[in-house]
């Protein structure tokens, strides 16, 4: 284990140490180490009470996800069969993947593999062949999946266990913390479903384990709720190291030395969010949970549920509807309202994508490629349909100023900010490093809905944040938005005028520098050149022309060459 490796062979051992090691084992697929491949044989795993869950009484989201065991696991990288499917029922599934652990394996390896799986898999295959039921074969990929995935749990557990006694052995453990967590809570059949993503409770929660000799009692389960925002505080409180202000979470220090008791002013609720995604089809949603009842919101569609944890911990019956929880609904609203500002969470900073759409996900695609194979890349520019036209009307500019730069044009049209954070958190960002990063983002924000330009200058604010630990090197010129509408009285442009005003306070002159080129598209009364913004909001040619000379020399100022 690279782990205790590191432990054993670092340089200077009476210096202290921090080691994160992270386990892949348990991610799917699920092939555990082939001294585990026949743990559990002859066994039948217990199956969860919601295994055949109907998913009725909830909103229709929560039946149109593609991670069911019943429908979505497939015949080779799931479920661990040699060749083709044999039966209809996978005919129209997408398994094409294969089990890409197989390949890898030497002679000997493979064949313990199949010495492992072969009888089973040969006894599963003729129970297909005489007519084997919907629900046997539910269960049957159930029983697949469960060992499977305990198998390699398994590997995990004895890889910790050799941290803890290399701990033990070198004298290390009466002076060292030891935490255990993960990144998320996983589905084990429960609900029918594998994998995560979800606000149930199952993926919800997360394990968080902690050995701090003379510090944390041992067999202390406290009650308060933390989240994986506060470790970074936590870590910071143990080190001795101040805590930055802007910091979301709260160390849990006081909840270790108070013996797990809740301190005074602890949060009483959690707020979660998850941007949606294709692979799974799970739905955009947020929500909040306090220590009885849960509130998912799922924007997209406007539909809301609420949950009675304590009457319903399997989270089968949403009573956003029940009259009889009408005061508690108004409460969880009050309190999700509270949090979303509490956290600066907007429409507008809510990661989206656009993947319903083909022109979208074929771009999205197009530019994950483009990145991922590009080389010496010095700029890229960010932004919607404003930035996406270098590739049209601004082509020649473009090919003169910054195609010889390597630049990279993420601009896509109709984005607003939300759609560009949801880019930058899920796309190959950082194959690439470039000097300079231009963003030109905000005007859709104001077109399409009217946000508040506090709300968009948010979002730009969380991109940029976003971007100073991605690309903590590169230098960002950050455009002022465009102006939009012929004259300056303009309900809209006055919001972008506002947005403009505000992006100001973002500028530091060091690694975030503002460049406004408004007035060049304007009179002295405010008026829109029309031959430079035909359709008074999109560049002609020219106006690219006018962007690229004010540019061009920005860029060389802040170090581009």
């Amino acid at each position: 284990m690279v782990g205790s490796y590191r432990l054993k062979n670092r340089k200077d051992k009476s210096k202290p140490f921090v080691l994160m090691t992270q386990q892949k084992a348990p991610h799917r697929n699920w092939v555990p180490a082939e001294r585990h491949m026949n743990l559990f044989d002859g066994i039948t795993m217990p199956e969860p009470e919601t295994l055949f869950d109907d998913y009725k009484n909830r909103v229709d989201a929560v039946a149109k996800q593609k991670m069911s065991l019943a429908d979505d696991f497939l015949w080779s990288h799931d479920m661990l069969l040699h060749g083709e499917p044999t039966d209809p029922r996978f005919a129209k599934k997408r398994d094409n993947w294969g089990n890409n652990e197989y390949p890898r394996m030497n002679d000997a390896q493979k064949k313990a593999f199949d010495a492992a799986y072969g009888d089973e898999n040969a006894a599963f295959l003729e129970s297909l062949e005489k007519g084997m039921s919907d629900e046997d074969l539910t269960r049957w990929k159930y029983q697949r999946y469960i060992k499977n995935y305990l198998r390699c749990i398994r590997g995990v557990d004895e890889n910790i266990g050799r941290l803890l006694a290399y701990l033990d052995e070198s004298g290390l453990a009466e002076n060292t913390i030891v935490i255990y967590s993960s990144d998320q809570g996983f589905y084990l059949g429960e609900h029918g479903w594998y994998d995560k993503r979800w606000m149930f409770e199952e993926s919800l929660k997360m394990p968080f384990l902690i050995r701090w000799p003379g510090v944390a009692k041992a067999g202390v389960e406290p009650e308060a709720m933390i989240q994986n925002i506060d470790y970074a505080p936590t870590f910071l409180e143990m080190a001795g190291a101040p805590i930055p202000a802007d910091m979301q979470g709260k160390s849990i220090v006081p909840i270790l030395k108070g013996e797990g008791k809740t301190p005074e002013g602890w949060r009483d609720a959690v707020f979660y969010q998850y941007s949606g995604e294709n692979t799974h089809a799970v739905a955009r949603h947020d929500g909040v949970r306090n220590h009885r009842y849960k509130l998912m919101r799922f924007p997209d569609t406007d539909e809301w549920m609420l949950f009675d944890l304590e009457k319903d911990p399997q989270e089968m019956n949403d009573v956003f509807a029940d009259p009889g929880y009408a005061e508690v609904l108004g409460k969880m609203k009050t309190l999700y309202a509270e949090l979303r500002e509490q956290y600066g969470v907007s429409d507008s900073t809510f990661p989206m994508h656009r993947n319903k759409e083909d022109w979208w996900k074929e771009r999205w695609a197009e530019k994950n490629k483009e990145t991922s194979q590009a080389k010496d890349t010095k700029v890229v520019f960010l932004g919607d349909s404003i930035t996406q036209g270098w590739e049209g009307k601004g082509k020649a500019a473009w090919d003169k100023h910054f195609a010889p730069l390597g630049a990279l044009n993420w601009g896509y049209s109709g984005d607003r900010t939300e759609h560009l954070i949801w880019r930058l958190q899920n796309g190959n960002i950082q194959r690439v490093s470039p000097q300079a990063a231009v963003i030109l983002i905000g005007t859709n924000n104001t077109g399409q809905s009217k946000r508040p330009a506090a709300e968009t200058v948010s979002a730009i604010r969380q991109t940029l944040d976003d971007l100073a630990w991605k690309w903590p090197d590169t230098k960002i010129i950050l455009m002022s938005v465009f102006p939009r509408a012929e004259k300056a009285d303009n309900p809209l442009r006055n919001i972008n005028d506002e947005i403009n005003e505000q992006l100001k306070t973002l500028a530091d002159g060091k690694r975030i520098h503002l460049l406004d080129i408004n007035a060049e598209f304007m009179d002295a009364e405010g008026t829109l050149n029309k031959e430079l913004l035909p359709d008074l909001l999109h560049l002609s040619p020219p106006a690219y022309g006018i962007w690229a000379e004010a540019l061009a020399p920005k860029l060389k100022e802040i170090g581009v060459e």
